[in-house]
């Protein structure tokens, strides 16, 4: 595009005819170049990177500021001898007058044409990739706006094992503000226990594209409170590599405690039925025996496999 303007500006200063010489400052003939092609890529740049109608208004200003500043230093570099002796022809002309004007315009149009078709054939050729990194970043958006937004604890660790995003349900339940969290591995928030098994039968299983469903984990809240926890994640892939892996955990600490308690009470009540004084048996409702003391084995003079 600058060459064009260039070779526009001066093959219609050399179509001029006068009784003078033109003679040129070097310099700012360079200058007057450096000017169209400078301004060009900018102007191109923003005309066809850009699509608001006040960046491309712009990219018009800039190349209206290449041709301008650069037709105005043409001419400032230019300096007419005037000789009274020419005839105003400055020699015999090659091409009639006419024939000058049209060849210039032809030679303008073919140069500018050549230029829209490189930028067509630039822009067709980017256009796939520009809608799929809009596209991706549209998907990752929505990824975003997901995990923060679902009121599930769910979270998105990269192939590196670093956590890449997590919800609000997450953060409240584990306790750490979202600063604390992202860049961070996942089992940095486990107990050294979870840890290892994660790390030795969790993650190799992820590798290979295979789904984790309901692993129990320990998690330690910021205020160092463990929760017990399952785990369910799936790996992303994309040409048989792993992505990302998405996941999300289900607090079970409260029917972890119930069961340990009733664990507890079983436990007691099956030792207070074995020591008892007195003979104690207990039955369902087909009168079926589910426990029974050894004061109720001998005195019934029952076998043990009664119990």
């Amino acid at each position: 595009m600058g060459i064009g303007i260039v070779a526009m500006h001066y093959t219609g200063m050399a179509a001029m005819r006068m009784p003078a010489d033109i003679r040129y400052d070097r310099v700012l003939v360079a200058l007057s170049v450096l000017i169209a092609i400078g301004a060009s890529i900018p102007a191109l740049w923003l005309g066809v990177q850009h699509t608001l109608a006040w960046q491309r208004l712009l990219a018009a200003v800039v190349m209206g500021c290449a041709i301008s500043g650069m037709h105005y230093t043409g001419m400032a570099a230019a300096t007419f001898i005037a000789d009274p002796g020419m005839d105003g022809t400055r020699g015999e002309p090659v091409l009639a007058q006419t024939d000058l004007a049209l060849a210039i315009a032809i030679i303008t149009f073919v140069i500018l044409l050549l230029a829209l078709v490189a930028i067509g054939i630039r822009q067709e050729a980017h256009q796939p990739c520009r809608m799929g990194t809009a596209l991706l970043r549209e998907n990752e958006e929505q990824l975003r706006k997901l995990y923060r937004g679902t009121p599930l604890p769910l979270h998105a660790v990269g192939a590196d094992g670093k956590i890449e995003q997590v919800s609000e349900a997450w953060l409240k339940l584990i306790g750490y503000p979202r600063e604390d969290t992202t860049g961070r591995d996942l089992t940095d928030f486990m107990t050294e226990d979870s840890k290892r098994r994660y790390d030795e039968t969790v993650w190799p299983r992820l590798q290979v594209g295979d789904d984790v469903q309901e692993v129990e984990c320990r998690f330690v809240r910021k205020s160092g409170e463990v929760l017990d926890v399952l785990l369910n994640a799936h790996q992303e892939r994309a040409a048989d590599k792993p992505v990302r892996m998405l996941g999300g955990i289900v607090d079970i600490t409260a029917r972890k405690r119930a069961e340990s308690r009733l664990a507890e009470r079983e436990a007691q009540l099956a030792l207070f039925i074995e020591h008892a004084p007195a003979a104690i048996a207990m039955f369902d409702d087909k009168m079926r025996y589910l426990a029974v003391s050894s004061r109720f084995l001998s005195d019934y003079k029952l076998p043990a496999a009664a119990e």
